[in-house]
Formats: structure tokens, sequence, C-alpha cells
């Protein structure tokens, strides 16, 4: 189980999310829309321990700040958008292996019909 509960979270006293309070039983997922600035990556960030958030985030009864990163990336993982670094060097088919998602990563490739890219680099 996942809980947030951010009143206010600021970079450099600049207040970059608000009012930010939900809770993800087991097997829930969660999307993260918004315009750009919004704050999704830091959300995300934040959710994935990257960023300290002063006991805001709990996963399993455990603020995130106290799990250990083995255990956390086990819990909750984190893809960035702009993995441009590695397009060259790591196909699509290891890159979806890198989100250790539940699903079987065929049946991702499938549904996304991308099989007949799995083993082409991201870059192309």
């Amino acid at each position: 189980m996942l809980k947030v509960n951010l009143p206010s979270f600021k970079i450099d006293k600049k207040e970059i999310l608000k009012g930010i309070s939900l809770a993800l039983k087991e097997d829930e997922n969660l999307t993260i829309l918004g315009s750009n600035g919004a704050g999704k990556s830091t959300l995300a960030k934040l959710l994935c321990g990257l960023i300290k958030s002063k006991k805001s985030i709990m996963v399993e009864d455990t603020f995130i700040e106290s799990l250990a990163s083995y255990r956390r990336s086990k819990l909750i993982n984190y893809i960035p958008p702009k993995l441009s670094i590695y397009d060259s060097y790591i196909n699509v088919y290891d890159f979806l292996a890198l989100s250790e998602h539940p699903l079987k990563i065929g049946k991702v490739l499938k549904l996304l019909e991308l099989e007949k890219f799995q083993k082409s680099y991201c870059s192309d």
C-alpha cells in the first residue's frame, strides 16, 4: 500500500507541489498527468524516494526514507522520461525489463504492438 500526504513541497523556496494526498492499495496503479512544469517528475521522484519527502510518503506502513534502497526498488521504481544516454545501447525488450513490471514482458510487447521491435535499439 502507498500513502501520500504532502501538504507542500518546495525546491529552492519555490513551491512545486501543493496538497497532494492519495492512497493506493496493492495492485492499484497510478497515472500522473499534467502540463510541462506541473511537477509530475518531481512527484514521481518523491514517490520513489529519489528526493526526500520529510515523512510524507509511506509504503507498506513504512516511511519511504526508512526503506533500504533495495527493498524500495522492489516496491516502487522510476524510469525517467528521457533515457537518451541509453538509447543507443539498450533495446526495447531490455528497456521494458528495467521496470520489473508484474506482466510478462512478452505480454507488454504484444499489448503495445512492439513485438517486432523488441531487439531494436530504443534510438531506432
